[in-house]
């Protein structure tokens, strides 16, 4: 299992990034990855983020970018929408599955469907959206500035959009799902890993998938 998400790893920044993708010696790469875990202190790593997050503070744009869009749209679909098409060039598209994946792959054609119009997400029948945040765990009550930190690197990169909750309408505020989050440990970078808990939910249907 750890085998296969290393090399996982490796394949997906090489789509991402827009390169080809070199061959792995994959026993080497493994033991490199299981001699660098074994090096980790999850109290340290904690320690080590807190203050690689210790100066940051929020842009002044992260109060304007999103929230003039939807001032002028009312729409908070066409916020997300205007955020999509920014980033679109620095994520998986089109152009980059064409360069990376052979078009005899059987699933070229889905990959194609999915960095040109996205994936639908499917909800499951009885799915309960949640209209409220849940209490943050006990360790992002130690690391504030650590989450906001990720999500703000995620925001410059459009992977998000940041707009005052109060602004929305209820019939806005009713299109969205609060999940929950984490942080975890990750290789080489000391500010972790932000995690994103897409099924976590105490009623009703839950997602199989996070």
């Amino acid at each position: 299992m750890f085998k296969q998400w290393i090399l996982k790893r490796q394949w997906r920044r090489c789509v991402t990034r827009g390169a080809e993708a070199p061959e792995i010696d994959s026993e080497a790469l493994l033991a490199n990855a299981r001699s660098i875990a074994c090096q980790f202190d999850t109290e340290q790593d904690i320690v080590t983020a807190m203050e690689a997050a210790r100066d940051f503070s929020f842009p002044p744009e992260v109060y304007t970018r999103d929230q003039e869009v939807f001032d002028t749209t009312g729409s908070l679909t066409q916020v997300i929408e205007s955020v999509q098409a920014c980033g679109l060039e620095d994520r998986f598209n089109a152009e980059r599955t064409q360069v990376c994946i052979p078009s005899s792959y059987p699933q070229f054609e889905r990959l194609m469907e999915i960095a040109t119009d996205g994936a639908p997400i499917e909800l499951p029948e009885g799915f309960i959206p949640s209209g409220a945040p849940e209490a943050p765990r006990a360790i992002l009550q130690r690391m504030p500035k650590v989450m906001q930190t990720h999500a703000v690197k995620a925001w410059m990169k459009h992977r998000g959009v940041i707009i005052r909750w109060s602004t929305l309408p209820p019939e806005e505020q009713a299109k969205v799902h609060f999940s929950g989050c984490h942080w975890n440990m990750e290789f080489v970078k000391p500010l972790g890993r932000w995690l994103i808990d897409c099924s976590n939910r105490l009623e009703g249907v839950q997602f199989e998938h996070s």
